[in-house]
């Protein structure tokens, strides 16, 4: 990602960060951050080593540019090499913002108490007023009206092409509660033993783009069983979703699987494929 570099002292003037509080930032913050001819901004958010990735546009962009504009920055922060937080530890909850190739990134990075900050570029900034960009977590945002994409830790890609690893998903015995998940397989490139997991997830199509079926039960558990993909044949799986999404409107959705190839432990990839169906009245 091409980047722009700042002065620190012209970050002052963007910031403002000489005692400013929520709200006493010099007007047009957010213009210099996120300009207005920035259409979309893609949003890349990690918490506890699930990574989840969503694009803001129209009303929730402006919102986005309130957010910036309204956070209480403290002074610029600088750390010893491999000593920044995130680096040598686990946990904390990540919000970065990519606002395109011409555009410096952004960077929301809470770690805990005393420990947030904000990054633009490579500079970091002490948060003095901690305040996530889309309330207290990600999953608060509505899912309606944004295309969601679900990433791999592993194969950051949300898709695979159809013929990566010769496989097919198809839907059957559709109803609102459930279906019948086929999986084909045939030629292909994979460079293991294929495997999925119990779990999946649903999207509804709107307006043309993919966005994340709302679920009615949180902390859902997925058991960590293997289920094998048969070579050159046919897999099929019996999908009650009842219980996680409850009944589903009239609608066009599809289903998300996890394939991985498994070469041995520790080495494999993973990819996400879909299955389309329809839920009529």
């Amino acid at each position: 990602m091409k980047r722009i570099n700042l002065m620190p002292a012209l970050l002052l003037v963007i910031f403002g960060l000489a005692g400013c509080g929520k709200g006493e930032q010099p007007a047009g913050q957010s213009v210099d951050l996120i300009p207005k001819e920035v259409k979309a901004v893609t949003v890349t958010h990690i918490l506890s080593g699930e990574i989840r990735g969503f694009t803001v546009e129209g009303t929730d962009l402006d919102g986005l540019r309130t957010w910036v504009d309204n956070l209480s920055l403290g002074s610029r922060v600088t750390f010893e090499v491999g000593e920044k937080p995130g680096e040598n530890e686990e946990g904390g909850e990540i919000y970065d913002f990519d606002l395109g190739k011409d555009y410096m990134p952004l960077s929301y990075r809470d770690f805990g108490k005393d420990r947030c900050y904000f990054t633009v570029g490579d500079e970091w900034y002490s948060v003095l007023v901690p305040a996530a960009p889309f309330g207290e977590s990600a999953e608060d945002i509505d899912s309606t009206d944004r295309m969601v994409i679900e990433c791999s830790a592993n194969n950051p890609a949300d898709n695979a092409p159809d013929d990566l690893l010769g496989i097919q998903l198809s839907a059957a015995d559709v109803t609102p509660t459930g279906l019948t998940l086929i999986c084909d397989q045939s030629g292909g490139q994979a460079t293991g033993e294929l495997f999925t997991g119990s779990r999946y997830w649903l999207e509804k199509k709107i307006n043309g783009g993919w966005a994340s079926v709302e679920m009615v039960q949180d902390n859902i558990g997925w058991d960590d069983m293997a289920l094998t993909i048969k070579m050159n044949g046919s897999t099929t799986w019996d999908i009650d979703w009842n219980w996680i999404y409850g009944v589903l409107p009239a609608g066009s959705y599809r289903i998300g699987k996890e394939i991985f190839d498994f070469r041995e432990t520790g080495d494999y990839d993973t990819y996400a494929y879909y299955a389309e169906f329809e839920i009529t009245d």
